[in-house]
């Protein structure tokens, strides 16, 4: 009862405000989470469009060096509402904010996995990318947990930690696709390091899946 009090004065005192349009009533108002813009995936290496961002060859992941099967990037760093979004998840510690766009990339993701995706095999995995114990701590929470449960929310796909991985029997790390999931990357030869120590415990199908690169 207090609790709840006291949520309803915060509310009151500081409106939630849609970070896109600045509507109040909202993190993301009805109107900007239907016109959310997620760019078309193309293949990380040479640009040809591709579903998922995956590499369109062998020879454009080995020409590229990545680890990674492929980049599902929502946006270019150069736009401006992931810029407010990352410093909205990371500056002022909005989970909600994260949860909610969790969600919608988890219906983007899951359209793309069903309709243009040929035979695809399964389901994926979701896997959050462990951040610090310091960043933990400075952000109050790991902005890549909350935006995987957003994507499991809508897509009703599996999520694992990193320190559940060893759960799995080696049968099922080669069989499954793992969709790594980051709020921003800012350092990708970082990423390339833990996708290497991923492949080390016999994963080998990983998908990068971020908000901003």
């Amino acid at each position: 009862m207090i609790k709840k009090l006291f949520t309803n004065l915060e509310n009151l005192i500081f409106p939630e405000i849609c970070f896109i349009c600045r509507r109040e009533k909202n993190l993301l108002c009805p109107h900007c989470r239907t016109h959310w813009p997620i760019k078309k995936q193309v293949c990380p290496y040479c640009a040809q469009i591709s579903p998922l961002g995956l590499y369109c060859s062998q020879q454009c992941q080995k020409q590229a060096q990545d680890q990674a099967m492929g980049i599902f990037c929502a946006s270019q760093n150069e736009n401006y509402h992931y810029q407010r979004l990352i410093k909205a998840l990371r500056q002022q510690g909005l989970k909600k904010a994260a949860i909610i766009i969790g969600q919608l990339l988890g219906c983007r993701l899951k359209n793309i996995w069903q309709k243009e995706l040929h035979n695809p095999t399964g389901e994926p995995v979701i896997l959050p990318y462990p951040i610090s114990s310091y960043k933990k701590r400075l952000y109050g929470f790991s902005p890549n947990e909350l935006l995987a449960q957003g994507i499991k929310i809508t897509s009703n796909w599996p999520m694992i930690k990193d320190k559940d991985l060893m759960l799995l029997s080696p049968e099922l790390k080669k069989e499954i696709i793992f969709l790594l999931i980051i709020d921003q990357i800012d350092n990708y030869p970082a990423i390339q390091k833990y996708i290497i120590t991923l492949k080390a415990k016999g994963i080998e199908k990983i998908i990068v899946v971020t908000c901003v690169f």
